[in-house]
């Protein structure tokens, strides 16, 4: 079983308003199990990343995305557009890039801002996405989570082929 005993402190933060042991302990054995599928999701679909919202499920499997609305004449590769109120996205709303230490980085390319973690990200900057951060872009609510086994493996990748190339 992929529950991790040494994850506990995580969850204690979040939990320890709750007095009864009893409850604590059942609210943090769910929160692990719940964290433990996701990770297995994201991992069985071989991706970096997964953004996923109340109706939908996009997979990150490419260091660089670009998220935004497709036409006719633009395609992107996270189409928010046929998400629930989706015409109000840009049709290039913002690109997330993996970078070489492993962290995730959007930056903001439409015209609105974008929230992650409540903190307001203007047209035109960036910032890094921590997991399991939570972005709205025109509404719209994403939670966003790293699979770091697959990120580790694809940087080691990276450095061989640039040590052997």
């Amino acid at each position: 079983m992929d529950l991790d005993p040494d994850d506990q402190d995580i969850y204690e933060l979040k939990v320890s308003k709750y007095q009864n042991e009893d409850t604590r302990r059942a609210i943090i054995r769910l929160e692990q199990a719940a964290y433990s599928y996701m990770q297995r999701d994201i991992a069985s679909h071989g991706a970096f990343a997964i953004l996923y919202g109340r109706r939908s499920k996009h997979y990150i499997k490419k260091p660089e995305i670009l998220l935004g609305r497709s036409t006719e004449d633009l395609i992107v590769d996270i189409d928010l557009g046929r998400e629930k109120g989706g015409s109000k996205i840009s049709r290039r709303q913002a690109i997330v890039r993996l970078e070489d230490d492993g962290s995730f980085r959007m930056k903001n390319l439409g015209k609105y801002p974008i929230s992650v973690n409540e903190k307001e990200v203007d047209p035109g900057q960036s910032l890094v996405l921590k997991p399991d951060c939570l972005i709205e872009i025109r509404g719209m609510i994403f939670i966003f989570e790293t699979n770091e086994t697959r990120v580790k493996e694809y940087l080691n990748s990276i450095e061989k082929v640039d040590r052997d190339g």
